[in-house]
C-alpha cells in the first residue's frame, strides 16, 4: 500500500526563530505569513503582541452591560474581547446610557412640573420627585440599552 500523504514542507521553513510559509494563495486563501519565536529553556514561544489600544474608564452602565453580555450574549462578548474592542464598546454604552438617563430625567421632570420654584419652597419634595424621575429614566435605559 502506497503512502498517499504528501509532505508540504517544501513551502515551509523555520530559520533564525522565524517560521515562514511561502505558499501564496491556495484555493483563494492567503497562506503567506511569518511568525517569530523566542526560545526560553529550549522551548519556542511565539512573539504575539496585542495591538495598542486606548483604555477608557467604565462606569455603572458599562459594568452592567459587561455582566449582561458575559452571561447572556457570550458570542458578542467573545468577539469584542478577541477583536480588542470590548473596552471601547463598553465606554460607548456607558456614555450613551448616561446621556439618555439625563435627557429622560429632564423630560420627566418637566412633564411633572418639577421646577426651581418647588426646589426653593419644598426641597425634600423636590428631591423625592427628582429621584422618582431618575429611577423611571434608569428603568427605561436598562430595558432599551443595557439589557437588549
Amino acid at each position: 500500500m502506497k503512502n498517499t500523504n504528501k509532505n508540504n514542507n517544501e513551502n515551509k521553513s523555520f530559520e533564525n526563530g522565524i517560521f515562514r510559509n511561502d505558499r501564496e494563495k491556495d484555493n483563494g486563501i492567503d497562506n503567506s505569513f511569518e511568525i517569530s519565536y523566542t526560545e526560553h529553556d529550549g522551548i519556542l514561544y511565539p512573539d504575539f503582541l496585542l495591538p495598542e489600544q486606548v483604555h477608557y474608564p467604565i462606569g455603572k452602565y458599562g459594568s452592567l452591560r459587561l455582566a449582561f453580555i458575559k452571561e447572556h450574549r457570550k458570542g458578542t462578548y467573545t468577539t469584542l474581547l478577541t477583536q480588542c474592542r470590548l473596552n471601547a464598546y463598553l465606554h460607548d454604552i456607558d456614555t450613551a446610557a448616561k446621556e439618555q438617563v439625563r435627557l429622560i430625567t429632564a423630560q420627566l421632570a418637566k412633564s411633572c412640573d418639577i421646577n426651581e420654584k418647588l426646589k426653593a419652597t419644598d426641597p425634600i419634595e423636590w428631591v423625592a420627585q427628582m429621584n422618582s424621575c431618575k429611577a423611571a429614566a434608569e428603568e427605561i435605559v436598562m430595558d432599551e440599552i443595557i439589557y437588549r
